[in-house]
């Protein structure tokens, strides 16, 4: 009896160190983030640590994005390099995270928009061409490119002067604020939202959700906080591709995936249909690469 109350003692003692043991390391690798909303607790953590960076007197800052009220939401070592040659813009590879700090930051903040402003001066427009705004759609379109709703960038070429350095180049052509959706932008934001077209991985043989489809759930799921009566359809077209019913059957699957994406962001499942054109209805010729990429699509219609 004795040796076995001694074994049930130990089992215990090595149950409750195991209990503590399996405790302490999920804390550790999983942060308390777990499905289907890993993606938000990644964005509010990556946010956070910015956001907290920003405030550390001790980063070297030469580039802020800060608020309209000069508050620095983002601190950078370096700023955007701008030259006296041409309109282009050379973006340090120091700051190159920039992108995903404005991606998260919108995502968090949908009433947020970001101000882009590129200086130029009067000696550098020439007929049609200024490269004041030459470098702000240059930005812009970087922006774009890494996931970001176009719809929330307003980008200005401003007249001001300045100097560049004695090698012909400078960085505070390039400024960079957050600022509240005013009324009037906000109503071209959600007519974007209500009628929106994805190229998702639309080719792959695995789906998998790129950035713009991310930013897009954020989005919305803020607007259908705000018209809860509406529903959502999802609509998958292909190119010509093959035979007519394979792409049917295509242009189905990718609906779904993106349905199911979209539900695993937090949409109700109840509001999301899905379905199929399939190749019967294309936006450019499937004479082309170029047109067949953009038949091959996804639109989504709030209604």
């Amino acid at each position: 009896m004795r040796k076995f109350l001694l074994a049930l003692l130990i089992f215990l003692l090595w149950a409750l160190f195991a209990l503590w043991f399996h405790q302490t390391q999920s804390n550790k690798f999983c942060d308390a983030c777990t499905t289907p909303h890993d993606t938000l607790c990644e964005v509010k953590k990556d946010v956070n640590k910015v956001e907290t960076d920003a405030n550390d007197e001790n980063i070297k800052t030469a580039f802020s994005i800060a608020n309209l009220d000069g508050k620095s939401i983002f601190n950078f070592p370096e700023g955007f390099i701008t030259n006296s040659k041409n309109g282009n813009i050379e973006i340090p590879n120091n700051i190159a995270g920039f992108k995903d700090s404005i991606f998260n930051y919108l995502n968090l903040h949908q009433g947020k928009e970001l101000l882009l402003k590129a200086k130029y001066l009067s000696s550098e427009v020439t007929g049609d061409i200024n490269w004041g705004m030459s470098r702000a759609q240059f930005l812009k379109n970087v922006l774009i490119k890494s996931g970001i709703n176009g719809d929330r960038i307003v980008s200005e070429a401003v007249l001001s002067e300045y100097n560049y350095s004695a090698n012909g180049i400078s960085d505070s052509a390039i400024s960079l604020h957050f600022r509240n959706i005013s009324e009037e932008h906000l109503a071209e934001i959600e007519g974007g939202i209500a009628n929106k077209t994805l190229y998702s991985n639309f080719g792959d043989a695995e789906f998998k959700a790129d950035r713009n489809l991310q930013g897009y759930a954020f989005g919305l799921k803020n607007y259908l906080v705000k018209y809860p009566e509406k529903s959502i359809s999802v609509t998958g077209h292909t190119d010509n591709v093959g035979e007519e019913q394979p792409n049917y059957n295509l242009g189905l699957k990718r609906a779904n995936q993106v349905k199911d994406y979209l539900a695993s962001q937090g949409v109700s499942l109840e509001k999301l249909n899905s379905g199929s054109k399939g190749e019967t209805d294309p936006i450019a010729t499937n004479d082309t690469e170029q047109g067949r990429a953009l038949n091959r699509r996804i639109q989504i219609t709030v209604n």
